[in-house]
């Protein structure tokens, strides 16, 4: 799929709800680790709570997670998995919450989509769970020889209409 056809996908996907704040997909620099020219991924989007500093990701009423993340990624280009050997500048990404993982080859975003959570779930925490996002080689092995490979963030799951968990 041509970025231009992911980034209309995602604009559909959320078209029905408040489009966020803008979000620069352009390196920002904001990830200190990458200045040395190693690959480095930090989470921008969502964005922390300022009161808990956890992220707060708001089921649907229908109880499903429809997040959109967006990536800060320093020297790693993104390509499909599975497209070539293995190289330290290239691969893709993954986004887990706790454990389950959606993964992004288009570009620095992806939607994480779940449906039927209940307080079973495995992306349901306890208290707060750990949203990781991760650089991937072809293989989908770790690309954890980079000090900035991976990023991770609390986070919990808000039910505002109460009809979920």
């Amino acid at each position: 799929m041509r970025p231009t056809v992911a980034m209309l996908t995602v604009i559909t996907i959320f078209s029905a709800c408040a489009p966020p704040d803008p979000i620069s997909l352009v390196d920002t620099g904001a990830d200190p680790t990458g200045a040395d020219g190693e690959p480095s991924v930090r989470i921008l989007f969502p964005e922390l709570d300022p009161d808990d500093g956890r992220l707060h990701l708001e089921l649907t009423p229908d109880c499903a997670i429809e997040q959109l993340f967006v990536f800060d990624v320093d020297n790693f280009d993104i390509v499909e998995s599975g497209s070539g050997d293995n190289a330290d500048t290239e691969g893709h990404l993954h986004i887990s919450l706790s454990g389950d993982y959606e993964t992004a080859e288009l570009g620095p975003t992806v939607v994480f989509e779940r449906s039927n959570i209940s307080p079973a779930s495995p992306v349901v925490p306890a208290s707060f769970g750990v949203a990781r996002a991760t650089l991937q080689n072809n293989d989908h092995t770790d690309l954890d020889q980079f000090e900035g490979w991976e990023h991770e963030l609390e986070y919990v799951v808000d039910d505002p209409s109460g009809n979920c968990l």
